[in-house]
Order: C-alpha cells, then sequence, then structure tokens
C-alpha cells in the first residue's frame, strides 16, 4: 500500500535529525532485477507509474549515472555480496555461480562478524548457500533465476528440500520481510530483499497490468530508448515495476511503524540493465547503456534529502559502502570505493566508474572492460578493439570516437585510467 507523501517525507525527515548520533545504522537493500535506469518516473519516465520508487528518490539521494559493475544476475551478486570483481571471484556469468577464487570472507560475513543480524529474502541465485555467504537468517528464499521460472523451488530457512511454489514471487517476499521488520532486534541488521526479474514468462497480476491496458507498446517506451525493430512487451514490463514499487512502499512502512527509520539506512538499487531492443538486442551482458545503467536510491537516517547526483558509481562501490556505514573496516582493499560521504552530504567522491563482462564462452557478449564518466564510455574488447562514445550526447552509442582526432586527448586519458584500474585489481585479461 503506497505511503501518502506527506507520511513519507514527514517520516523521512525527521530521520535525518534523529540519525546524527547513529553508529550503526541498520541497512535495508532493496535489489530489483533486470531493471531498466529508466524504469520509474523519479527517473525521467512519464509512462511508468512508480509512486513509492518517486517518494524515495525526492526524499534521499538518487544516483542518475550509476551502472552494474557485471551486467547479468548471477555476477552482479556475486559483486554485491563479496565486493570482488568477478574475476576476482570466480563468479563469472549466470553458468559460473560458485565463489571459486576468492579470498577471505564475504562482506555479508564481515557485517555478520561485527554483530550484524544478516537477513536475505527472495531470489538468490548463486551456487553457494546463503549461510556459506555470512547470511544469519532466511526466511524465504529461491536458488534458482536464469531457467523457467513457472515453478518455483522456494525455501523457508536454511534446512529441509525445497517446496514448489508457482506464480509470481513479489507479494511473498515483500510479507518475509515485512514480517522481519515488525520483530523485535537488540542488533543491528542488514536486511537483503531480492525480487525476480519481469522476463520470467509469468503474467503480472491483474491490478497492475490494469495500470497500463490502454496502452499502446510501442507508444510507452523509455523517452530516448533507442527504436528498434525488435518490439519490446513495455506494457508487461511497467505491470512488474509497478509491482515491484508495491512492494517497497509496504516495506518503507513497515520499518516505519516498527520505529527503526531514524537508525535505518535504505538502498535501492538494479542488479543490471535490460537491452529491450536497444542496439538490436534482448537481455544484457553488453557494454549499451540500456544494458549497464541501474537505478541507485539511497534514503533513510543521515541520508542526504531531495538529492540527485551525477556522479559516475558502479555496483561494485556498494559493499565498500555498507561496510563503511556499518563501521567495519575490510579484512583487504576492495575494488569499490565507499560512496558514505556523498549519500550523506552529495559530496563528490568518485569521478569514473568501471564495468565488465569476463565469460568467453557465454555465447553472449565478446569479453570487455569499460571505464565511463559523466561525458565518456571507452570500452576495451578483449580481442584488442577500442570504443569510445560520448554517451551524454549520443546516448544511443551511434558514433564511435576512438578515431576522431578531436577525440584523442580523452581517449588517451581514459585509456590510462583503465590500464591503471586493471593493473591494480590484477585483470588477467591484461595479459590475454
Amino acid at each position: 500500500m503506497p505511503l501518502t507523501r506527506r507520511a513519507f517525507l514527514g517520516t523521512l525527515g525527521s530521520a535525518i535529525a534523529a540519525g546524527q548520533a547513529r553508529n550503526r545504522p541498520n541497512i535495508v537493500f532493496i535489489l530489483s532485477d533486470d531493471h531498466h535506469y529508466l524504469g520509474g518516473q523519479f527517473a525521467g519516465n512519464p509512462h511508468v507509474q512508480t509512486p513509492n520508487l518517486d517518494k524515495l528518490a525526492n526524499s534521499g539521494i538518487y544516483f542518475k549515472n550509476a551502472i552494474s559493475s557485471c551486467p547479468q544476475c548471477a555476477p552482479s551478486r556475486g559483486i554485491l555480496l563479496s565486493g570482488f570483481e568477478p574475476f576476482q571471484s570466480g563468479m563469472l556469468s549466470n553458468n559460473s555461480r560458485d565463489f571459486t577464487t576468492i579470498d577471505g570472507p564475504t562482506c555479508i560475513r564481515q557485517m555478520q562478524n561485527a554483530g550484524y543480524k544478516t537477513v536475505l529474502i527472495g531470489k538468490w541465485h548463486a551456487q553457494m548457500t546463503p549461510r556459506a555467504c555470512g547470511f544469519t537468517e532466511s526466511p524465504f528464499w529461491i536458488r534458482g533465476g536464469d531457467k523457467s521460472m513457472d515453478s518455483l523451488p522456494l525455501r523457508t530457512g536454511f534446512e529441509g528440500p525445497p517446496t514448489t511454489m508457482k506464480g509470481r514471487t513479489e507479494a511473498s517476499a515483500t510479507q518475509a520481510a515485512v514480517t522481519f521488520l515488525q520483530a523485535r532486534h537488540s542488533t543491528p541488521f542488514f536486511l537483503w530483499v531480492s525480487y525476480f526479474s519481469s522476463t520470467s514468462g509469468i503474467e503480472p497480476e491483474s491490478k497492475f497490468s490494469a495500470l497500463y491496458e490502454t496502452k499502446e507498446d510501442a507508444r510507452i517506451a523509455p523517452p530516448g530508448h533507442p527504436k528498434s525493430a525488435h518490439p519490446f512487451q513495455w506494457k508487461k514490463y511497467y505491470s512488474w515495476l509497478s509491482s515491484i514499487d508495491e512492494g517497497v512502499g509496504r516495506i518503507i512502512a513497515a520499518v516505519e511503524k516498527s520505529g527503526l527509520m531514524s537508525d535505518t539506512v535504505i538502498c535501492f538499487c538494479g542488479d543490471n540493465g535490460l537491452l529491450a531492443g536497444a542496439h538490436g538486442k534482448q537481455g544484457k551482458t553488453w557494454p549499451w547503456e540500456a544494458s549497464i545503467r541501474v537505478p541507485l536510491i539511497f534514503a533513510g537516517a543521515g541520508v542526504k534529502q531531495g538529492f540527485v547526483s551525477d556522479q559516475p558509481v558502479s555496483t561494485i562501490d556498494l559493499p565498500e559502502t555498507w561496510l563503511d556505514f556499518a563501521r567495519v573496516k575490510s579484512f583487504r582493499e576492495l575494488p569499490g570505493r565507499s560512496i558514505k560521504a556523498t549519500v550523506e552530504s552529495g559530496k563528490v567522491v568518485i569521478d569514473d566508474s568501471y564495468s565488465c563482462w569476463c565469460e568467453p564462452n557465454s555465447g553472449l557478449s565478446p569479453p570487455y572492460r569499460l571505464i565511463r564518466t559523466r561525458t565518456h564510455k571507452l570500452i576495451q574488447w578483449q580481442s584488442g578493439e577500442t570504443q569510445l562514445f560520448e554517451w551524454l550526447t549520443d546516448p544511443a552509442e551511434q558514433k564511435d570516437l576512438a578515431r576522431d582526432p578531436e577525440s584523442k586527448k580523452v581517449l588517451g586519458q581514459l585509456k590510462r585510467k583503465l590500464a591503471n584500474h586493471m593493473a591494480a585489481e590484477k585483470d588477467p585479461m591484461l595479459r590475454s
């Protein structure tokens, strides 16, 4: 049930003052699957109804230039769990979903060791169990996520065989989160709520479909989304986004009703984007804007209100940020950079962001590394080819500037920065 705007803003506003003295806030992380970066009115899309996400963004800080550090479900989650790049952890793709080379505890385990209750709800999509990654509880979770989802192996708790669940899972995941938030907690908690993708083939609930029944798919694509010969079912997709939005509203309401808002940081993010016909492709994994860009919002205790940041951040920055909020120093330096200072003040702390695709045998995108700034994107393909786009003025990425004499300076700067980043992380693609 959506909160009223006055109640929502009032709740978060009072949290700012009350939360200044907090030392170790609760963290509620809501992860949305295959979420187009224009999947909300807060992002400038008037065609989709997301009142709760709009209020969350308006009441906190919205990072409009956030990207996924690896645009596919399993490796993007591996990054969020561990803080490591896919080539460092071994979780390369949906077909390679285990930490085979990770050195040390996950970020979740480090928060658990520091006294946090760590709870996983919803889609998992990793080979190892939530418990093995450091979660203390998992009242509702589903291991898979990349195959047919018309019959889901639901698990309630760590032990015991799964039961079959048919149909959509948003309401059940939301209820599990609400139930957890309604309980008393003597220690700070990290609650991870992960919703399933709209691309499962399961029909959305009728009350959400009804919001868009009079619309035409071709007329409600996000503003600026490239035209494609491959039609996309925007009505169905938006229906799913609206169902996620309702869940977000219920979770925020539960935080407030339980008296936790003054000590809770809320983070909403997409795991990766969705091409939806851009560049003539569906799915993700490719380095194009619709694939790598994601919505990222922070709100709650101590968070700067009503601010839109154009800082180019990536999802690998989130684990370091969570640890920073929890006052936990990582056992080793992570590739990501904490954006806590930006979340609290709007201060710019990052000038560029990075993404990669590392699976050479996926049958999808060839491997690449990229660096993205407020204006440009440099793509370094494993083949040795380099591409440069001024995405700010060419969002459809139609004009490759890699051989443009006037772009020689920015090309050289970005190539050096990307090479330095790869060297610092011991990226094996440097030696290929």
